[in-house]
């Protein structure tokens, strides 16, 4: 009895660990995101690159003119469909944006990064990739 014991408990520790492995299958966007990527803002002029670097929890996006820049620490919401991306401004070229939250929808395929970007003290994110009053850019890893 006790040998049966001893392998049941055997066989739910295999099993829960076995579980446990599963849940950890999906890779965090996270890790995809870190580095330099360099791209462009849709539909905008001038055309000159952006750059947008990803380092642990905190970002640095460069614009295509001096006062575009910002730097900010950022939280992702995976879960959500579309996905987003919820930055908080630390520092930035437009002094009334400092302190404020923005929120943006992103997706990562075929190693294309593609932004949609509400204005940083808005209260909601884009409604989507194409909403009217967001800013879109795409970017690829260097």
């Amino acid at each position: 009895m006790k040998k049966c014991a001893n392998l049941i408990k055997l066989l739910m520790t295999a099993l829960l660990l076995a579980l446990w492995g599963c849940s950890t299958l999906h890779k965090s966007d996270l890790r995809a995101l870190q580095g330099t990527w360099t791209g462009r803002e849709l539909g905008v002029t001038p055309e000159a690159p952006r750059q947008i670097v990803f380092k642990g929890d905190r970002l640095e996006y460069r614009g295509a003119v001096s006062n575009d820049w910002g730097n900010g620490t950022f939280t992702l919401h995976e879960e959500l469909q579309p996905k987003q991306l919820i930055v908080v401004v630390t520092e930035c070229g437009i002094p009334q944006y400092l302190g404020k939250t923005s929120y943006l929808l992103y997706k990562i395929e075929n190693g294309t990064l593609t932004l949609a970007a509400t204005e940083p003290g808005a209260t909601v994110a884009p409604a989507n990739f194409g909403a009217e009053h967001a800013r879109h850019m795409e970017f690829t890893k260097e």
